[in-house]
């Protein structure tokens, strides 16, 4: 089989196992998707001591299917998280300034 074909297949096949998921309007990636939620919201109940379940998401940017920047509200405060070097390590990017009680 010539290399093209073979490069079709694996693209091919690689895309069919793709999930995807509709965040504020935008495709994402589900898994990825998924997986920076926990992660921001972990560290969101964290950095504001709030109940991981009174936190709501909010996708603010994203590129090629992956979420880059996060929003996050809950407990009358406001954060944003991006993601560091496109390699799902999600750091808190700015803040309202409120402190946490």
């Amino acid at each position: 089989m010539p290399r093209f074909a073979w490069l079709l297949v694996v693209v091919t096949l690689g895309c069919a196992g793709m999930r995807t998921q509709v965040v504020n309007g935008t495709t994402l990636d589900q898994a990825r998707w998924v997986n920076a939620a926990e992660k921001v919201k972990t560290s969101a109940a964290f950095e504001i001591n709030c109940p991981r379940d009174q936190l709501e998401l909010v996708l603010l940017d994203s590129a090629s299917g992956v979420a880059t920047k996060i929003g996050v509200t809950g407990c009358e405060r406001r954060l944003v998280y991006v993601d560091r070097n496109g390699m799902d390590q999600w750091v808190l990017n700015s803040s309202d300034g409120a402190v946490a009680k």
